[in-house]
């Protein structure tokens, strides 16, 4: 079952995820969303073990630019999301 289409979201973000690249790719897959953007989490030792941000959207339904902003070890992490309605036609 993909959460977008059961659900009607268009737009998931997922926090501290402690995981990135490929793996976000393939779990945006399952979840029915074609879109992935990832920021991983920030080193912490010789681990990443805290943080990481994904954003899966769905392109058919809206547009989303998603700027990661620099970190900062000792500040949480942030982006900016632009989200606009899909163009059509």
């Amino acid at each position: 079952m993909h959460l977008h289409s059961s659900r009607r979201f268009h737009l998931v973000i997922i926090t501290n995820t402690k995981k990135e690249g490929s793996e976000a790719q393939f779990m945006s897959q399952i979840m029915g969303f074609p879109n992935t953007k990832t920021i991983a989490p920030p080193p912490s030792g010789m681990e990443r073990v805290r943080g990481g941000i994904w954003c899966l959207w769905n392109e058919a339904e809206i547009s989303c630019e998603v700027v990661e902003i620099p970190q900062n070890q000792a500040i949480a992490q942030q982006a900016h999301i632009f989200i606009r309605p899909a163009r059509t036609g």
